[in-house]
């Protein structure tokens, strides 16, 4: 490991020696610079990354750990607050934390990465997500596209700019192309994968989005997140027991996660299974107590019951809160039936047009 930079940088001068990429009439490329000097900090690092690629809150807490260990190691390691910025931005997607803690959180870390390397991506990238997601500052996009600017080849910049702005503005067809190229410079990605087929659910191309999301399952069968996903297209296509079984999983592989109680409380009221609906309600109260749980999960699950009211209020408090799932209100298709509400379309107007 110590040698682990040198040995890059050898095998790159050896691909370009071969490949003679003068051919091309490019110069012969500089080194690239080391992100930091101490190997142990290095995998400290690369442990993060993997963990938040698992997303569930554990692979997320313990990535949130790998990060300030490799920053204990070095401080001026860029790419480590990069990483501890991405990895609180996705837990307050996830809604594992409540966005006034981690956000304010992810855009320290992504501020403090810049201050040490002005041209980072990863770091402009989470900077765009909470403008938009948390501040619900829709200039936000100059980050994602300086991100895309800086790298047009980062994955998660396309990935993010498509899922959490694009889609939520309601540009579907730009967000179609951006998760296209996203997945295209990671073919092999789970995350990558999926997110093409969440664009096509919002899209209500559901048929679509399943068989996107069963490449996923055939890739990596234990990975939760897709379960959730999966369970969300098939009830809108009245596959109700395909539903119930792909959420049951993911409730399996997440750890009981709010947001998959809540997917199948709503997939439970959707068939008439009222009780089952209400008791996983009341779980959620009850966990409330204790954590933070979006209250846009309880809206959902009151919006599959027909109790409209009690969906708004949830809304509104999600609103006070400043929930960050709750940008997606004008694309998920589990609001659809509060559309005619003029209470959406005020609720809309605040978040996309008031900030």
């Amino acid at each position: 490991m110590d040698d682990v930079f040198e040995v890059q940088d050898d095998i790159s001068n050896a691909i370009v020696d071969k490949l003679k990429v003068t051919l091309l009439g490019a110069k012969e490329a500089a080194p690239a610079a080391k992100p930091t000097r101490d190997a142990e900090a290095y995998e400290l690092y690369l442990k993060g990354r993997y963990f938040w690629n698992k997303r569930t809150e554990y692979g997320l807490t313990r990535s949130v750990e790998h990060f300030k260990l490799a920053l204990e190691r070095d401080s001026d390691f860029a790419l480590a607050f990069a990483g501890l910025a991405e990895a609180y931005t996705t837990l307050g997607i996830y809604g594992a934390l409540p966005p006034d803690e981690v956000m304010p959180l992810a855009r320290e870390a992504a501020e403090h990465a810049l201050d040490i390397d002005p041209g980072l991506a990863e770091a402009h990238n989470s900077l765009g997500c909470v403008r938009a997601m948390y501040a619900w500052d829709w200039d936000a996009e100059t980050d994602f596209k300086r991100a895309i600017e800086i790298n047009p080849k980062h994955a998660n910049s396309h990935n993010w700019y498509a899922s959490n702005y694009l889609t939520p503005m309601g540009r579907l067809p730009e967000a179609h192309r951006d998760a296209a190229l996203a997945l295209s410079l990671d073919p092999l990605s789970l995350v990558m994968t999926m997110s093409v087929g969440v664009q096509l659910y919002f899209d209500r191309r559901y048929d679509e989005a399943i068989t996107q999301y069963h490449k996923v399952t055939e890739m990596d069968s234990s990975f939760g997140i897709v379960h959730y996903f999966l369970g969300l297209a098939y009830v809108q296509t009245e596959g109700h027991a395909d539903a119930i079984t792909a959420l049951e999983r993911a409730e399996s592989l997440t750890g009981r996660s709010p947001e998959v109680i809540a997917a199948l409380a709503h997939a439970y009221a959707t068939v008439g299974e009222e009780n089952k609906a209400l008791g996983m309600l009341d779980e959620l109260i009850e966990r409330s107590r204790e954590r933070y749980v979006s209250p846009v999960l309880m809206s959902q699950i009151y919006a599959g019951l027909g109790n409209f009211d009690s969906a708004f209020e949830q809304l509104e408090k999600a609103y006070s809160l400043r929930s960050c799932d709750l940008i997606w209100i004008k694309a998920r298709p589990v609001f659809d039936v509060l559309r005619s509400d003029r209470r959406l379309g005020d609720l809309c107007t605040r978040i996309f047009f008031a900030g």
